[in-house]
C-alpha cells in the first residue's frame, strides 16, 4: 500500500495528470432520480355492463368506463383501452372533464365464436403516467332482449 502512495507522488510531482474519477453511469443517476420521485398516484377505474344485439352485424352498446384518482377526482384527457376477455380490440377513447369515456355502439360481423367470445365480457385499461399508476376493470356483456 505505501508503495502505491508514494508511486502516485512520484507521478504527481513529475507533473503528469492523473486521471480523473469517473462520473456515475447514466443508469446509475437515472435510478438516483427515481427513488427521489414520489410513486404515481392510485387510480380506480370503474365500468358499466354493456349490452350486445344480434341482427346482420353484433352491436354492443353501453361501454363506458370512469377514471379517478385515489381521493375520487375524475381525471380528465387519459386514454382508456377496451378488450373482449379474449384481448380482441374494442377501441379506446380519452376521458372527458367528468373522467367518463363511452364507446357507442361498438360493430362487429358476425364470425364463429364471436357471440360467445364477447358474452365473456370486456376489460378497460388505463396504462398509467408520470403522475398516476395504471388501473383496470372488468365489465359483463349481456344479450338484449
Amino acid at each position: 500500500m505505501r508503495k502505491a502512495v508514494v508511486a502516485t507522488l512520484v507521478v504527481l510531482s513529475l507533473g503528469m495528470s492523473v486521471p480523473a474519477l469517473a462520473a456515475p453511469a447514466p443508469a446509475a443517476v437515472d435510478a438516483a432520480a427515481r427513488l427521489q420521485q414520489p410513486a404515481p398516484a392510485g387510480t380506480q377505474l370503474d365500468v358499466t355492463d354493456a349490452r350486445m344485439k344480434v341482427t346482420n352485424l353484433l352491436s354492443i352498446t353501453g361501454i363506458a368506463a370512469y377514471l379517478t384518482d385515489s381521493d375520487g377526482t375524475p381525471l380528465a384527457g387519459e386514454t382508456i383501452y377496451f378488450e373482449s376477455a379474449a384481448g380482441r380490440a374494442l377501441g379506446k377513447a380519452t376521458t372527458d372533464r367528468n373522467g367518463e369515456v363511452h364507446l357507442d355502439p361498438v360493430e362487429f360481423n358476425l364470425g364463429p365464436g364471436l357471440e360467445d367470445e364477447l358474452l365473456e365480457g370486456y376489460t378497460a385499461y388505463y396504462g398509467g403516467s408520470d403522475t398516476y399508476g395504471r388501473s383496470q376493470a372488468h365489465g359483463a356483456i349481456e344479450v338484449a332482449v
